[in-house]
Formats: structure tokens, sequence, C-alpha cells
């Protein structure tokens, strides 16, 4: 009897225990609701700060580059095009090879190209207003050097020459030849 008496005490209580817990597992939920608002506000604020850092750091560039394209806007360079531009470059480096601490005094030079048309069209339009830039990789990054305007015409593709130092030439040719041995006393055919 006795034994009968306490399994029906924590019946009662298991009972009571599932009634109270929707509860606790609601205010846990709305506890954890609640965190993720306050993260996701953080967040917000985060990303406006960092997007005002940016336009701050970007304001010196781009008002250099608003200066060389004067009213022009179609086939001109922004200061987000030099970043990209800067970006494709560090990425063609890295691609060949080229160590970090070779790259400093890594040079580019970039004009867009002209506006794309058929050949009858081409030979009646003039040129167009664009931005020729010159960047070189210093240690820490890479710097806008020469910022002009220039023109370009109908069906003209686009100029972009890297120019590189004598040890990152050498760390391209390492890595194109890795793996690669030349036969010596070979016979040519």
């Amino acid at each position: 009897m006795a034994e009968i008496s306490r399994l029906g005490e924590q019946r009662q209580t298991s009972d009571q225990c599932n009634k109270d817990q929707p509860d606790a597992i609601e205010d846990k939920i709305g506890g954890v609701r609640a965190e993720l608002l306050d993260i996701e506000i953080n967040l917000i604020q985060y990303r406006s700060e960092q997007a005002d850092l940016e336009n701050t750091l970007l304001q010196p560039l781009a008002e250099c580059l608003d200066r060389v394209n004067g009213k022009a806007a179609t086939y001109t360079l922004g200061a987000g095009d030099i970043i990209l531009l800067a970006e494709e470059v560090e990425d063609v480096l890295n691609q060949k090879g080229v160590k970090q601490k070779n790259r400093a005094g890594t040079e580019i030079e970039f004009r867009p190209g002209g506006k794309q048309a058929s050949n009858r069209y081409a030979r009646m339009a003039s040129a167009s207003i664009t931005t020729r830039v010159k960047l070189r990789r210093v240690n820490d990054g890479w710097r806008l050097v020469e910022a002009a305007r220039d023109r370009c015409f109908v069906n003209q593709p686009e100029f972009r020459q890297i120019r590189i130092r004598p040890a990152a030439h050498a760390d391209i040719l390492r890595t194109a030849t890795d793996g690669i041995t030349v036969l010596r006393g070979a016979p040519e055919t």
C-alpha cells in the first residue's frame, strides 16, 4: 500500500512538472528571441559603422577621381572600381605564386574599354572620355599613383598592364616550373 501511495505522489509531481514545462519552455524561447533581437540590432549597428568608416576612408579617393572625371560618368572609373582592380591584381599575383614580400613595387596601369557597337556606327562615333589610372603595391596595400582623363574609341579593348619586380618574376617562374626538370644531353627531335 505504501508503494502505491508513493507511486501516486510521483505521478502527481510528474503531472505538475509536465504542466509547468510548457511555461518554462515558452519563457526560455522568449529569452532566446530577446537575445537574438539584441544580436541583430548590434549587427545592424556594426554594419552601419563599417559603412561610415569605409565612406570616410574612400572619400579622398572618390574626390580625386571625381576631379579627374568631371562630368563624364559612363566609361570612367570610381573608387569601387579601383578597389576591385587592386583585388583582381592581388588575386592574379596570388595565383601566379608571387610571395607576399615580393609583391611590393608591383604596378598596374589600367584604362577601361570603349563602348561596343557595329563597325558602321564605330566609323561615325567619336571617342569617349574615360579614366586611366596607375596603382602601385606597397607593403600594406595598393596606392593610387596617377589618375588622368583619357579617351577611348568605339570597340577599343581595355588596356591593362602589370609590371612586377625581378623577385616577383622569379616567384612566377618557380611556380610555373615546379615539378618540371630539363633533360640534359638528350637528342633533339
